[in-house]
């Protein structure tokens, strides 16, 4: 059997594919990944169901804390609602609003199930599935973090929980007394 060669211009085409393969692997990981980070206090997975302009839909995350000590959740803004609002399920056909919720260290937040989400009201423009847009998290210590939430159909990570006791509690726990 004979030697094959490769030449310099096979090598580089090899070289250059393999960067190429390389690459999209860490594109694609950093999209499953889908979370925001701040200090000790991490924002998984914010996404919103598709709406027509006008109208409103919902916007859900997980926040954790894994600070020493409690911190304030007081919701999002967005440049693609004209209002936003921290909802809760009170009862069949029912919501309230809540000013902001308190994530004890070394808890998380669970604002993805089907009684507790954030209201995006009076959207600007369509959000279509597949697109992104940004919102900022804000939190009681005067700190923000910037996300990209994912526009998704189904039920991706919605869960039909209740909130528990300890739920309500946090709940009962607004406003710290200097934001």
């Amino acid at each position: 059997m004979g030697r094959h060669c490769i030449g310099p211009t096979a090598m580089k085409s090899r070289w250059a594919i393999l960067m190429a393969v390389i690459l999209w692997l860490a594109c694609m990981s950093g999209a499953h990944a889908h979370s925001a980070d701040w200090g000790r206090v991490t924002i998984d997975h914010p996404w919103a169901l598709p709406a027509k302009a006008g109208s409103s839909t919902k916007l859900y995350l997980k926040v954790t804390n894994d600070e020493p000590s409690t911190i304030y959740f007081y919701g999002v803004r967005t440049d693609v609602a004209s209002e936003t609002k921290l909802q809760i399920w009170t009862g069949p056909g029912r919501s309230g609003t809540l000013e902001s919720v308190s994530v004890p260290a070394g808890e998380a937040l669970d604002l993805g199930t089907s009684h507790f989400w954030i209201a995006l009201n009076g959207l600007k423009k369509d959000l279509v599935a597949g697109q992104t847009f940004t919102a900022t998290a804000n939190f009681g210590d005067r700190r923000d973090v910037e996300l990209s939430v994912l526009v998704a159909t189904g039920s991706e990570g919605v869960t039909d929980e209740h909130p528990t006791t300890k739920d309500r509690d946090r709940f009962k726990r607004l406003r710290p007394p200097i934001r």
